[in-house]
């Protein structure tokens, strides 16, 4: 109950912090992807670390302290141990979902090819990406061209030097946390847009202009 309502009295901080990067967001659209992208790390920071802005230091209005004590609320609330459940219900529905998802995944990468160092390649996936955390391989469909493959490889190169890998997933389970919060999904989605459009300016960047 204690965790519960230490992250539902963090909703409005967090949506704060959500709104303030996608306005951010707007003012740097003419700028490098990157910076944006270290805007949406700040707020995985906040999510991931359970503490709270001190109210000297906290751009939001201070909040009247509840009528009840925490300590009655937290013991003899029963609306507030429903609540406690249905988080956690939430949590383990979106990490089994999750686990179910990579579980697919690994299982449909059986048999898939080394072409060299950590490069794969595999007839089951539709697109390319880059697969585990701490010793990640990139995977490239079966179907992709030959012309293509080196653009598509420094694509998935500078996802593994910029830890996207270690990132997203990241991101995801702080998404699981905060299930409950729509700003943190709508984050979650944009830092995954953003963070492929800094690849292609990246990967753009390191090749001739031709």
């Amino acid at each position: 109950k204690t965790l519960f309502l230490t992250l539902s009295q963090e909703w409005l901080e967090i949506a704060v912090a959500v709104g303030l990067v996608l306005l951010l967001r707007l003012c740097l659209r003419p700028f490098p992807k990157y910076l944006t992208c270290l805007l949406w790390l700040g707020v995985l920071f906040r999510l991931l670390c359970p503490f709270s802005l001190p109210k000297a230091a906290s751009p939001l209005p201070a909040i009247p302290a509840p009528v009840i004590p925490l300590s009655s609320a937290l013991t003899g609330s029963p609306q507030v141990g429903l609540l406690s459940l249905l988080w956690l219900a939430g949590l383990a529905f979106f990490l089994l979902k999750g686990l179910i998802s990579l579980l697919s995944l690994k299982k449909r990468l059986t048999g898939a090819q080394k072409l060299c160092d950590n490069i794969y390649v595999s007839s089951r996936i539709p697109t390319p990406f880059v697969f585990g955390i701490f010793r990640p391989v990139i995977l490239l469909p079966a179907h992709t061209p030959e012309a293509m493959r080196p653009f598509v490889i420094a694509h998935e190169k500078s996802h593994i030097a910029r830890l996207d890998h270690v990132f997203k997933p990241l991101f995801y389970l702080a998404a699981c946390i905060y299930w409950f919060h729509p700003l943190v999904w709508v984050a979650f989605f944009l830092f995954a847009q953003d963070m492929e459009m800094a690849c292609d300016e990246r990967t753009i960047r390191s090749f001739s202009s031709e």
